[in-house]
């Protein structure tokens, strides 16, 4: 299955952890007040993503993704026209001659099509779905207070909302999905999602599919830099259906570090060109490598 197909699967649940530029920090008194709303909590935490989506946060860091076949590292940039990234070790080692090569052949081809571009028709598609769908989470579900940790942080159930009526292919999968959320009520931030999906649904993100019960998900976010919070861990176990082909099973962990800001203004080029600057003599980051994905 192609990767347009896999980014459309997980690109819903995503979402609930959208890097945001946080809020102002709220007193503890105001916090508590919100405790018993979590709707309003919801609400806001929504605005927050779509003001991100609309202006996300330039920004640098190392993504590692572990999955059946093996795990990887990459260097991602982040810009306001998109993501670029380079990949830096395979299994936890470094890059051999020959991958280096097919690495930077490749970042080169991107600099010379982002030369003519900005951004591009389907990157523009894809704000737009991600749009929709953030609109719609506080009337799509609904939350039932379930904890509060000595800390302040709060922890509301979802599930469909019963009336929920979905307006697009996009936000017909929230007719499947319930979990757990932890808010932090101080700057309206979501902390972690654990959800599963309990009932076949369909879903559509550029392309046609449906996502099988018994799937679930874990998302994790915290406060990266002053005032920037971003998703740090991500672990995904589904089991889909991409138009007439046989079921298929994705199973992938990410994990995120060493965020660095960048200049508000890069482009997409000269993102490309940062790192091609990388030296060809990369060692694989001092990670330590996480538990075996099964």
């Amino acid at each position: 299955m192609g990767n347009r197909a896999r980014t459309g699967i997980v690109a819903f649940v995503v979402l609930f952890a959208v890097p945001l530029v946080s809020w102002n920090k709220r007193s503890a008194v105001e916090a508590q007040n919100s405790s018993a709303q979590p709707g309003a909590i919801v609400r806001r935490s929504a605005q927050n993503l779509l003001k991100q989506i609309r202006s996300p946060t330039p920004i640098r860091f190392q993504e590692r993704m572990e999955a059946p076949w093996g795990s990887e590292i990459r260097d991602v940039i982040f810009t306001k026209e998109g993501r670029v990234d380079r990949l830096i070790a395979v299994g936890d080692r470094p890059l051999t001659a020959a991958q280096q090569k097919k690495e930077v052949d490749r970042l080169k081809a991107l600099l010379q099509r982002s030369a003519s571009q900005t951004v591009t028709s389907e990157q523009d598609a894809e704000t737009q779905r991600r749009l929709k769908l953030v609109a719609a989470i506080p009337t799509a579900f609904s939350y039932q207070m379930s904890g509060t940790q000595e800390s302040g942080i709060l922890e509301f159930k979802f599930f469909p909302a019963e009336y929920f009526n979905p307006e697009s292919r996009e936000t017909r999968v929230y007719k499947g999905m319930r979990g757990v959320i932890q808010v932090d009520p101080r700057v309206d931030q979501l902390l972690r999602v654990d959800g599963e999906i309990f009932r076949n649904v369909s879903f559509g993100w550029g392309i046609l599919g449906r996502l099988h019960k018994g799937g679930h998900f874990r998302i994790e976010q915290r406060e990266v830099l002053p005032n920037v919070w971003e998703i740090t861990d991500m672990d995904f176990d589904f089991t889909y259906t991409v138009f007439f082909f046989s079921q298929s099973h994705y199973i992938c962990k990410t994990s995120n570090t060493a965020y660095t800001r960048i200049d508000p203004d890069t482009r997409r080029a000269e993102a490309i060109e940062m790192l091609l600057s990388q030296s060809t003599n990369l060692e694989a980051p001092a990670v330590e490598p996480s538990s075996t994905v099964h």
